[in-house]
């Protein structure tokens, strides 16, 4: 049996609210978790350690309306 903590989010839990987009263009995933559910929690980085769960409610990871979350288009 797996034993770690829970950290339980709301329903509708966009991906802006994971990770804001500004982030997404620091160049390690080092540099990038420590802004992890920045929004929600400045202390989660901190908090969560190796084992522990992330349980999201109804539409967790939902889209998001900046434009860093868009997929580049072929030209």
């Amino acid at each position: 049996m797996s034993v770690g903590k829970v950290f339980k989010f709301h329903n509708d839990l966009d991906t802006d609210q994971i990770i804001a987009s500004q982030y997404l263009l620091l160049p390690t995933i080092e540099e990038m978790k420590v802004h992890t559910f920045e929004s929600l929690d400045p202390e989660f980085p901190q908090k969560v350690k190796p084992g522990d769960y992330v349980v999201g409610g109804e539409n967790f990871g939902c889209g998001s309306s900046s434009a860093g979350h868009e997929q580049p288009q072929p030209q």
